[in-house]
């Protein structure tokens, strides 16, 4: 967004409500309360599953290709060595190639 020169999220909506839980945002717009919402599609799909009503007043506008489930953070100091902290940091660059690392 901030690349498109659209500014700031509140500038470019006008009014944002941050809520704690999926549930929170979906109804929001359910009710009336808010336009729209920004929540995951397995948590649109649960919400869909356990109200059908949701589903049928709501729909999806947009979905964005998957985002990063985590996120890691690594000290830039500290490490046992050099070379240790570069097969690190290359180790985690190609997590998502892995077996394990796919999961994320």
């Amino acid at each position: 967004m901030f690349q498109q020169k659209l500014g700031t999220p509140e500038t470019l909506f006008g009014h944002m409500d941050r809520v704690g839980k999926a549930s929170s945002a979906v109804l929001s717009v359910f009710f009336g309360k808010n336009q729209a919402c920004v929540v995951s599609r397995s948590a649109f799909d649960v919400m869909k599953e356990m109200n059908p009503q949701v589903g049928e007043r709501l729909q999806d506008v947009v979905t964005s290709e998957p985002l990063l489930g985590a996120v890691i953070c690594v000290s830039k100091s500290g490490w046992i060595s050099a070379q240790h902290k570069e097969d690190t940091t290359h180790a985690l660059a190609d997590l998502q190639n892995t077996p394990a690392g796919s999961r994320f």
